[in-house]
C-alpha cells in the first residue's frame, strides 16, 4: 500500500515545507505504508499552482532535507518519492491566474475563461526546462529522498503538451516533437539516479477528452483508449530510466470522475462509476504487461470504500500492479 502525491498547499512563501506541511508528513510516515510519494513540488516559481504549494530550490534544500530526515526516521526508512512538476496552465505564482499554456485548447480554454489570444509558451521557454528539472532531482538527491517523479499527468505542462497536435514548432505536432521537453527531463534528472535514488513519475497515459484535444483518444470514440502512443511513452520512459510510475487517467481539473470515480462532486458523473474503477485497474494492467520492468502503482480503489482492499490484493496478487496507492483514503485516515 502506498500514498499518492496529493497536495496541501501550505508550503511557506519561499516554498519551504511549513509546519503544516510537516504535520501532515509526520502523519503519513506514521501510517504503516510502504512507500510515500510527496506532493507537487515546482521546479520553478512561476509554476506554482499558488503561493503555498511547494518549490525546491538552493534558498530551501536543507528544509527539505529535514522533513525526508524526520519521515525516514518516523517510518523505519520507507522509500520517500518527491513529485517535481511545472503547474502549466494552472499556473498561479503569486495566486493570480498566469497560466503557461502549450496551446489553445478550446475545452480548457472556455472552463478557465483564457481568451484565445493569449500566447502560448515559448520553444525557448520548454527549451530551459529540462536543466531545472535535472537541478531539482540534483537537490532531491542531496535532502535524502529515495527518487523524484517527473510529473506527466492531469493537463499541467508536460501532459497537456502531450496533446499539442496544433501546435507549430519544435513541441507540436509530431509524436516526438510533443514529449520532446518531457523526455528530455527524464533524462537530465536521470543524470542523478543511482542504486539508491531512482526515477519515477506520475504518469497519466490517457485524458478521456476528444481527439485532438486529449492524449490517447480513439478518434471515433474518445471514451476508448489508443494505447499506441502510449505504449511507446512507456517504452521511451523505460530507455530514459524511469523504474517507477504511480498511474492516473484524466485530470481533476475537467473531468475528475474519470481519476476519482465518486457518488457526490461537483456533477452528475455521466457513467456509472464502476466503469471508471475498471477503466483505472484495466489501464494499470495494461501498463504492467507493456513494460513488466517498470514498477506499477495502481489506484482507482477508494470508491469500492470497505471492499478496496480486497480488490487492491487481487490486483497485486493476478499481476496486474505491484502496489496499490490510495489518495483520499490516506488524506482522511493516513493510519488506514
Amino acid at each position: 500500500l502506498t500514498v499518492h502525491p496529493m497536495e496541501g498547499f501550505d508550503s511557506t512563501a519561499d516554498g519551504s515545507p511549513s509546519e503544516l506541511t510537516l504535520r501532515r508528513a509526520k502523519r503519513f510516515a506514521d501510517g504503516g505504508a510502504g512507500l510515500i510519494w510527496l506532493e507537487a513540488t515546482s521546479v520553478t516559481e512561476d509554476g506554482r499552482t499558488n503561493t503555498g504549494q511547494m518549490w525546491i530550490h538552493e534558498g530551501n534544500a536543507d528544509e527539505f532535507a529535514k522533513m525526508a530526515e524526520m519521515m525516514h526516521e518516523r517510518s523505519g526508512g520507507v522509500p520517500l518519492i518527491l513529485q517535481l512538476t511545472h503547474s502549466g496552465r494552472f499556473s498561479k505564482p503569486d495566486n493570480t491566474p498566469r497560466p503557461v499554456i502549450s496551446y489553445h485548447n478550446p475545452l480548457m480554454n472556455e472552463k478557465f475563461n483564457i481568451d484565445p489570444d493569449y500566447p502560448v509558451v515559448t520553444d525557448e521557454y520548454l527549451d530551459a526546462l529540462p536543466e531545472k528539472f535535472g537541478r531539482a532531482a540534483e537537490l532531491a538527491k542531496k535532502a535524502g529522498f529515495d527518487g523524484v517523479d517527473v510529473k506527466c499527468c492531469h493537463k499541467y505542462l508536460f501532459s497537456e503538451l502531450l496533446s499539442a497536435y496544433s501546435r507549430e514548432g519544435r513541441y507540436g505536432g509530431s509524436f516526438e516533437n510533443r514529449t520532446r521537453v518531457f523526455v528530455d527531463s527524464m533524462k537530465a534528472a536521470a543524470v542523478h539516479c543511482s542504486d539508491d535514488f531512482i526515477l519515477a513519475s506520475r504518469f497519466g497515459p490517457y485524458e478521456c477528452l476528444p481527439y485532438p484535444w486529449g492524449f490517447a483518444a480513439d478518434h471515433e470514440d474518445y471514451l476508448k483508449i489508443d494505447w499506441d502512443e502510449p505504449d511507446r511513452l512507456y517504452n521511451i520512459m523505460y530507455d530514459c530510466g524511469v523504474r517507477l510510475v504511480d498511474m492516473t487517467l484524466g485530470s481533476p481539473y475537467i473531468n475528475p470522475h474519470v481519476n476519482r470515480p465518486y457518488d457526490g462532486g461537483g456533477y452528475e458523473p455521466p457513467e456509472e462509476q464502476m466503469t471508471g474503477v475498471a477503466r483505472l485497474m484495466g489501464a494499470a494492467a495494461h501498463m504492467k504487461e507493456s513494460v513488466p520492468g517498470i514498477v506499477m502503482i495502481g489506484t482507482g480503489y477508494s470508491y469500492l470504500r470497505q471492499f478496496a482492499a480486497n480488490a487492491a490484493a487481487g490486483a497485486v496478487s493476478s499481476g496486474m500492479t505491484d502496489a496499490a496507492g490510495f489518495g483520499r483514503m490516506a488524506f482522511a485516515f493516513p493510519d488506514f
